[in-house]
């Protein structure tokens, strides 16, 4: 199970259904900086629904011939979402493929194609933009709007959630279990997924104490802050 951390707003004034269909939850990748037009990577920018990244990810591979660990992507997105994201295919030479017949299944659109000089990395791109559709809400509409205002003043605590920890906190059990073993030897795929739960749990635990002391939203000693627009890291040291 997961833990239920603190809100920082209190109890929800409403309740509602998300992500009915994946119609509701919308994710656009924003790149961040203009493709160099030229080089052996191509830079697809493609609409997905019903699929999650790797999906996706493994039919440019087919459809090129690129060896999968040549294709990048800057996240993985969702499967029940309609999400728009960039992959970079190394051709290294090879012939480029008619890439409109990845929209053959109906799920798949290539909205933009460039090229550019280096693959693309893990957390490159600038942002994410987000819809989300709420359905068959219940609740005090009227408190409903003031704690959303609130939010936009105030911001959320942004915790990890499930999908970090596997369904019902699976992949966070397993990786207890794995510690408490020893280690044991498991494939590096596996034990940086049981990293990747470890790290989040103990984030959201540190974030829960500052919820809970009421400074989750402001700056103390000792945080490392990053420069906003930026990749700039400091440590705040008040005198």
């Amino acid at each position: 199970m997961i833990p239920a951390w603190p809100r920082a707003g209190g109890e929800p004034p409403a309740s509602a259904l998300i992500r009915a269909r994946p119609e509701d939850f919308e994710v656009t990748e924003e790149l961040g900086f203009e493709l160099a037009g030229e080089g052996e990577h191509v830079f697809l920018y493609l609409q997905k629904r019903g699929l999650n990244t790797m999906e996706l990810l493994q039919r440019v591979a087919a459809l090129s011939g690129v060896p999968e660990r040549d294709i990048g992507v800057s996240g993985l997105k969702d499967r029940n979402a309609v999400t728009r994201q960039w992959f970079s295919v190394g051709l290294a030479g090879r012939a480029e493929p008619d890439w409109r017949q990845l929209e053959a299944g109906g799920d798949v659109r290539v909205l933009e194609c460039g090229r550019h000089l280096r693959k693309l990395r893990r957390g490159v791109h600038r942002a994410n933009r987000f819809r989300l559709v709420l359905r068959e809400v219940e609740g005090d509409r009227a408190a409903l709007v003031e704690r959303l205002q609130w939010v936009r003043a105030a911001g959320v605590p942004n915790y990890f959630g499930e999908q970090r920890f596997g369904n019902d906190g699976a992949t966070l059990e397993q990786a207890r279990r794995w510690i408490a073993s020893g280690r044991r030897r498991v494939t590096r795929a596996r034990r940086g997924l049981y990293f990747s739960a470890l790290r989040a749990c103990l984030f959201n635990e540190l974030l829960a104490l500052r919820v809970a002391d009421g400074t989750w939203n402001s700056i103390v000693d000792g945080d490392v802050c990053c420069l906003q627009g930026s990749r700039s890291l400091f440590r705040c040291e008040r005198a």
